[in-house]
């Protein structure tokens, strides 16, 4: 009859680690980036009853969590961000520790330093002068209201334009475009397009007093010559973008301005045509921007952070990176959301999303937990009846043992 205890009691104390373990998965039903955690028995065996085939009820053989996807769920949080396939993000603690999580319900510190709610560091790779440096360690990723885009010299310039065939010897057609010099402060340069009998002069102007004239001084002329085209309306001459504009002496004291006015696109397809359309500019280009202040970000699905300022520019401030494991299962969780390597998970592989059979992040984005309610219920009715069981198995053996003893009187 003591057998019977032994295995009664080994069944109600497993089911009983079951009901707990429905009752954590169920309190963390709302969890972002919990997982679901399943309870694995196995029979339990004494050595003395091997002859026997007797079992003695029933162990825990490993409580292992689920790694399948959780829904994702649209936030208004800039900073949330959901992993949709596999991987996890890595956070540390500045240190040498590194953890990885589900978790990317993130917020940003006083200093501007993405962080976890656990006060750990997210980590990836640092953006450059508006490079991201992927091969460089990963590091906090700072997105401080406070980064700041430093001007940019505009160097290119291009439309794309239609000059009406039908106009009259003598007849204008001006096209203004904004540039920027090395301390971001804009100018406006004019393309002048004059009619004449075999195709059309042209002049860029730039106002006298950018260039330290007087406001009444007539525009100071940057580069002049002419442009033909052929019977289908396409250029003719010249035959190749125009080069080494240069603005100088600028009044504000900023760097000489060379730009160069690209006539064709990289297929050697003219940007201007001339046909029996009205004169008008459809979309023009330049490279050059004032300086600016991060306003916000958008976190794109390759993990990319991208920074929008002040200035209307973009510009990457950082990229997450992502951790894989060969062995999900084989990390251990500590505290909050967050685990950590072992022997067991192997080493990650570590890289940008959609990369290494790595997942794609979503931006403005949590991923819920991947319970299911429903069946969280079966399973606790289940661990319920069968721990029912096994105490009417011990109330049973009691009642044989007493039996026995009445026996004996």
């Amino acid at each position: 009859m003591g057998g019977a205890f032994f295995t009664g009691l080994a069944g109600l104390v497993a089911n009983s680690r079951g009901i707990e373990t429905v009752g954590n998965n169920l309190a963390n039903s709302n969890t972002v980036g919990f997982k679901v955690n399943n309870i694995f028995f196995q029979e339990l065996i004494s050595a003395n009853n091997q002859l026997l085939k007797l079992g003695q009820g029933v162990q825990i053989e490993d409580i292992r969590e689920t790694f399948s996807q959780g829904s994702i769920q649209a936030s208004q949080v800039p900073t949330d961000m959901a992993i949709q396939g596999s991987g996890f993000f890595i956070v540390g603690d500045g240190v040498n520790s590194q953890f990885y999580t589900r978790a990317g319900n993130f917020l940003v510190n006083n200093d501007g330093t993405l962080m976890t709610t656990d006060g750990l560091f997210v980590l990836g790779y640092p953006s450059v002068n508006g490079v991201i440096a992927r091969n460089s360690d990963l590091s906090p990723l700072n997105i401080s209201d406070t980064t700041s885009l430093e001007p940019q010299a505009t160097t290119i310039m291009q439309f794309e334009a239609n000059l009406n065939s039908n106009l009259a010897v003598g007849e204008i057609f001006t096209n203004p475009i904004t540039v920027f010099d090395s301390l971001g402060d804009s100018h406006q340069i004019t393309f002048q397009f004059t009619r004449t009998a075999t195709g059309w002069d042209y002049e860029l102007q730039i106002p006298a007093a950018d260039t330290g004239g007087l406001d009444t001084d007539p525009p100071v002329v940057l580069d002049s010559g002419s442009i033909t085209f052929d019977g289908q309306g396409q250029i003719a001459t010249p035959a190749g973008n125009v080069t080494g504009i240069t603005v100088s002496s600028l009044a504000n004291g900023a760097d000489d301005l060379l730009i160069d006015w690209q006539l064709f696109d990289d297929e050697g397809q003219g940007l201007i045509t001339q046909f029996n359309l009205q004169s008008q500019v459809s979309d023009s280009f330049q490279n050059g921007n004032s300086a600016g202040i991060l306003s916000s970000i958008v976190v794109r699905r390759d993990g990319v952070i991208e920074g929008l300022f002040t200035n209307g520019e973009s510009s990457p401030v950082g990229q997450i990176a992502l951790a894989k494991f060969v062995n999900p299962q084989g990390l251990v969780k500590i505290s909050g959301n967050l685990y950590a390597r072992t022997s067991a998970s192997g080493d990650p592989t570590i890289g940008e999303p959609e990369t290494g059979g790595r997942g794609l992040v979503r931006g403005n984005s949590l991923e819920s937990s991947n319970v299911d309610i429903a069946e969280e219920f079966v399973k606790l009715i289940i661990f319920q009846r069968a721990y029912q069981a096994n105490s009417r198995l011990v109330t049973t053996a009691d009642e044989v043992v007493q039996e026995a003893i009445a026996l004996k009187r």
